[in-house]
Order: C-alpha cells, then sequence, then structure tokens
C-alpha cells in the first residue's frame, strides 16, 4: 500500500511506503492548562504599616483540555467534516470548563472527552491508522472500576 508522501505539523516527513496490512501509529498527547480569576497578582494597596492577611483564594478556575497529534496539531474538524459527521458533536479539539460550577475533573470526564470526541475525531483525520494516546501522570488517571479490589482498602481483620 503506498500512501502519500507528506510532512507532520512538527516537519517530520511521513512515512511514504507500508508493507500490506500494516498501519501507521499516530501519537496523540492530552494536556490541560489552569486559568484562574486573581491568577499573578502580586500587588494591593494598603496603608503606610499596615499588614494584612492575605487571601490564599485565587479566584474561580477555568479548564483548558485539549488532545493534539504531530500532524495537525489540535485534534479538530473542519467545517465540512462536522457538516458531513454531525454525530460527533462539536468540531473543537478542547473543552473548557468551570470548576467551580461542574465541580472536579474526574476519570468520568476525561473518558467521555476520549470516547466521544478524540476517538472520533481521531478516526476521521486519521484513516487506517492506529491512535497511541498519552497521558501525564494525574492521579486523576490512576482511577479504577468501582468494583475493582484494591489492596490497600481491603480489611485484613472480620468487620
Amino acid at each position: 500500500m503506498t500512501k502519500k508522501k507528506g510532512v507532520y505539523y512538527d516537519g517530520h516527513e511521513r512515512p511514504d511506503v507500508l508493507k500490506l496490512g500494516e498501519k501507521e501509529l499516530v501519537q496523540v498527547t492530552h494536556n490541560k492548562c489552569h486559568f484562574y480569576a486573581n491568577d499573578g497578582q502580586q500587588k494591593i494597596w494598603i496603608r503606610e504599616n499596615e499588614d494584612i492577611l492575605r487571601s490564599k483564594y485565587i479566584g474561580h478556575l477555568i479548564m483548558v483540555l485539549a488532545f493534539l497529534c504531530s500532524c495537525h496539531g489540535l485534534l479538530q474538524l473542519s467545517d465540512e467534516q462536522l457538516q458531513v459527521n454531525p454525530h460527533i458533536g462539536n468540531k473543537e479539539a478542547f473543552v473548557l470548563r468551570s470548576i467551580q460550577t461542574d465541580g472536579y475533573w474526574k476519570s468520568e470526564h476525561m473518558l467521555d472527552q476520549l470516547v466521544h470526541q478524540a476517538i472520533p475525531k481521531f478516526e476521521l483525520l486519521h484513516p487506517r491508522c492506529i491512535g497511541v494516546f498519552c497521558f501525564d501522570q494525574s492521579t486523576n488517571h490512576n482511577a479504577m472500576a468501582a468494583d475493582a479490589l484494591i489492596a490497600s482498602k481491603i480489611n485484613l481483620s472480620p468487620g
């Protein structure tokens, strides 16, 4: 099978030829960034010789979460691709989430974003390829099934 020669988003060349039955592996990374309402505010107005306790609260938090690949950058659809595939939902590759109103970002949210947004978009943008999805070492990603046996939570004695 001959593939069209191309260039990845980062400038590296794509392979010309894949053997019959071989599929190209494409790395897809996930990242998140936090933005706080009062982030970075170091100065306050106070009277001379007055000392106050500063609040540790740095304001409302908004998270931006996105999937990226080396070929396309942000994993997002064009307007034309979205019209042909309305079942995928939005064309954006990222999720904006206000933590104060939505609660914590949990593994259920991660799985929802992966299954309903990232994978369908990946399959449209990379036909006949295999996605290698990479995540950082957040403790949120260590989530387990509700009925999973976890050694540290098992009683050693009756009761």
